[in-house]
């Protein structure tokens, strides 16, 4: 059911990007915005633990949420300053070091 789940939350993205909103877990989203295999590659063995232990903690949010484009980017920011606070998210975001890093000094100047 989680793999479900998780593909589903792909097209409801598409939704919420288009205008609409949708229901979508934390888990759902914790999946979409971070690679594990990347975390494992690129992180402390100290670094990678901590950062799976949050990983799993968010992943066990299985409660859907109703959100819009505005909703769906601040739980995902949410989840993003979770996992920064551990490991340097750029590590493990999926996407390249360098575009990660503008999304991160985005982040940051928001919170600033």
């Amino acid at each position: 059911m989680g793999i479900l789940a998780d593909i589903k939350a792909l097209s409801s993205v598409q939704r919420i990007k288009n205008g609409g909103f949708a229901y979508i877990s934390i888990s759902s989203i914790t999946t979409m915005i971070t690679n594990m295999q990347d975390a494992k590659k690129n992180l402390s063995v100290e670094q990678f633990n901590a950062v799976h232990k949050q990983y799993l903690e968010l992943r066990a949010c299985k409660s859907k949420l109703k959100l819009d484009y505005d909703a769906y980017l601040h739980v995902a920011i949410d989840i993003i300053k979770k996992l920064n606070a551990i490991a340097p998210y750029e590590q493990y975001s999926g996407h390249s070091a360098l575009e990660t890093s503008f999304l991160m000094q985005e982040i940051n100047e928001e919170t600033n």
